[in-house]
């Protein structure tokens, strides 16, 4: 009776570590990448994945996967531009139950599907509900929930490999979890997706033809962004830190010769950030110092 008992405390106290350690994010919290693709997490013999663990029929999930270039274009026979960046947007959608919270954690490798290969980890946290971490047990970055998200939609960008890098493939899962601390009751979902490249004729010049200049620099509280363009139409306009995320993201409508915008920067700590302006999958950036 006792060693039932110490069994069952041990087995509690597994479900629960599990558990925590994927609310907070796999690889920020457990070091351990979950996305079933090679070269992730084995256990018992099989691709660890949200599955393993949160497999109840009372909540069941699917995910959608979503990509766009830098102008709101969905990708084309699935098919990248090598070099280009791309919003990659992906939902988790209840089919069976309700859901209280969401996670998710995605994987891009170099490889076709089932393939080991170089991971392709340029990504980038747009929604505040997601994060990039390195897990120390793979080696590798995934992009994933913080902590338990409200929103059962995740954005985020990724930078496509150079030229003739050959295929990619996305390995994406996702939780839907009733937040009863536990993994009883919730639901999990396992995907793929392999994108081929793009013929060289697709292939172009990613410098946008603008001039564009930031003052003053260093910048204090605002920041006045100059922009001369021979090309009239709307424009993308982000701050950036030097982690890599997105601090602000709008949508401009610029005219043919110069343009005049502001970023409030007052409340931002000291230190180096970067303005970037994207229109058509191409891109120019400038660094800026804040006081």
């Amino acid at each position: 009776m006792k060693s039932k008992f110490i069994y069952m405390i041990f087995f509690l106290g597994i479900s629960l570590t599990l558990f925590t350690a994927s609310k907070n994010g796999r690889a920020g919290a457990a070091n351990w990448g979950n996305t079933g693709a090679p070269g992730d997490e084995v256990f018992q013999g099989a691709a660890r994945v949200c599955q393993s663990c949160h497999n109840s029929s009372a909540i069941q999930i699917t995910q959608s996967f979503d990509m766009v270039d830098g102008q709101g274009n969905s990708i084309v026979d699935n098919q990248y531009t090598p070099g280009a960046t791309y919003t990659v947007t992906i939902t988790n959608n209840v089919t069976t139950g309700n859901a209280d919270k969401y996670g998710f954690q995605i994987l891009c490798l170099n490889a076709a599907e089932g393939m080991n290969g170089p991971e392709v980890s340029n990504w980038t946290a747009v929604s505040s509900n997601v994060q990039v971490a390195t897990a120390s047990n793979t080696g590798r970055t995934y992009a994933e929930q913080p902590s338990p998200s409200d929103a059962n939609e995740f954005q985020m960008t990724w930078v496509a490999p150079d030229v003739g890098s050959g295929e990619v493939t996305f390995y994406y899962v996702g939780v839907g979890v009733n937040d009863n601390n536990m993994t009883s009751g919730d639901g999990g979902s396992t995907n793929t997706i392999t994108l081929s490249e793009g013929s060289p004729s697709a292939l172009r010049d990613l410098t946008l033809d603008v001039e564009m200049q930031s003052f003053p620099n260093p910048v204090e509280e605002t920041l006045n962004v100059k922009v001369g363009t021979a090309e009239s139409g709307k424009y993308q306009l982000r701050l950036v830190d030097v982690l890599g995320k997105i601090l602000s993201n709008e949508f401009v409508n610029l005219i043919e010769g110069d343009n005049q915008m502001e970023l409030r920067m007052g409340h931002l700590t000291t230190g180096t950030y970067t303005v970037q302006l994207l229109k058509d999958g191409k891109y120019t950036s400038q660094q800026i110092l804040k006081k």
